[in-house]
């Protein structure tokens, strides 16, 4: 008798916990473990039917609590049913994580070629700009030869027509003496012709 009140009072106790747990659990997100496939089944254990299988990875939703060692859920299927609890866990499993980081790594792939070719065609623009430059720099040279070149020339014409003026000046200047001793001898000798023969 006492063994049954003890046994009873369990029961009791045990029921709050149960129901805690189930409402901690319903509507989690939860993934099947990285075994090949689970069966799935009407009930909490291996004597009721199996609906089917479940592939490692799955996500499911947990529904309710723990029961003989069996999570009850819903798969993604939309099926309501138990699966041992062992093999449900709230990460997901390395199928799930080598998937994500395989996107992840084509991603950056992706990424990383896209920026290897922008690199590649900046470099081309640079190496067109670098062309473009030793072209004008070239040209630039060949317009500053050509300038001293002209500088030089207009100097030099400066000087010849300088020395031209000074030639012609001198020229002017020493008829200009020349002419000045000369016209006043004539002047002088042909009054004193006149005078002669007056």
């Amino acid at each position: 008798m006492k063994l049954l009140r003890l046994f009873l009072s369990l029961m009791i106790l045990s029921v709050p916990f149960a129901s805690v747990a189930q409402q901690q659990n319903d509507g989690k997100i939860a993934y099947i473990s990285d075994e090949l496939f689970i069966y799935f089944h009407s009930g909490p254990g291996t004597q009721y039917r199996i609906l089917g299988s479940m592939d490692a990875g799955e996500e499911v939703t947990l529904i309710g609590g723990v029961q003989n060692g069996y999570q009850q859920l819903v798969d993604s299927k939309n099926r309501n049913g138990w699966v041992d609890a062992k093999y449900v866990s709230s990460s997901p499993g390395l199928k799930i994580v080598v998937s994500e980081l395989n996107g992840d790594l084509a991603e950056q792939v992706s990424t990383n070629n896209t920026l290897e070719s922008q690199l590649s065609e900046a470099n081309g623009k640079i190496n067109e700009l670098q062309t473009s430059f030793n072209q004008l720099q070239k040209q630039h040279d060949v317009v500053t030869q050509q300038y001293q070149t002209a500088a030089e020339a207009l100097d030099n014409k400066e000087l010849n027509i300088m020395l031209t003026w000074f030639i012609y000046g001198g020229g002017v200047m020493a008829i200009g003496i020349i002419m000045g001793l000369i016209i006043p001898r004539f002047a002088a000798r042909r009054r004193s012709n006149y005078s002669s023969w007056g």
